[in-house]
């Protein structure tokens, strides 16, 4: 399963595993379309940082709509760094993803540590599955948005240019 992420959140997540020598954690937004997950960016809230675990509060989660509005409509899913650690779910993380997925029809979660991502998608709907290893897709809108511009000109176009046309 690929995962579309946006290059400026990639950047967040690479800077943010990469650059500390602790953990920090947030939440991930985003939204799905044509059955493909699309993560947009990154709600970082008040919390407590150490080099093993981050700690989010319940009043600290209910923050992050003072701080960011709306966005928090859009949260799909979890992540937090592990640092220099490596990428793996420890034992806390299991059951934070465990807890975090209960009431919800999808949940992303990502594990990073520099600049390399673990990713897993809990699916609530129809049955309840995990699945672990996904591909992270870079996605850029206005890339995807020239793409589709220029093939749909050449399916417009019935005779190719003669050889004095081209460049």
């Amino acid at each position: 399963m690929k995962i579309n992420i946006y290059p400026i959140l990639k950047g967040k997540l690479d800077f943010l595993s990469s650059n500390y020598d602790f953990e920090v954690g947030g939440y991930l937004t985003g939204y799905v379309e044509d059955g493909q997950i699309y993560l947009d960016d990154l709600l970082i809230p008040n919390q407590s940082l150490s080099k093993t675990h981050v700690e989010i509060t319940s009043l600290q989660q209910l923050e992050l709509r003072q701080k960011y509005g709306d966005k928090v409509k859009n949260i799909l899913g979890h992540w937090h760094s592990h640092h220099s650690m490596g990428c793996f779910w420890s034992q806390t993380d299991l059951n934070n993803m465990n807890n975090l997925s209960l009431n919800k029809e999808f949940f992303v979660f990502v594990v990073s540590s520099n600049s390399k991502h673990l990713i897993s998608v809990y699916l609530k709907k129809p049955f309840n599955i995990v699945i672990d290893d996904c591909e992270l897709n870079c996605y850029n809108q206005s890339i995807k948005e020239v793409e589709l511009f220029v093939e749909e000109l050449r399916k417009q176009q019935s005779v190719k240019p003669s050889p004095s046309q081209t460049y």
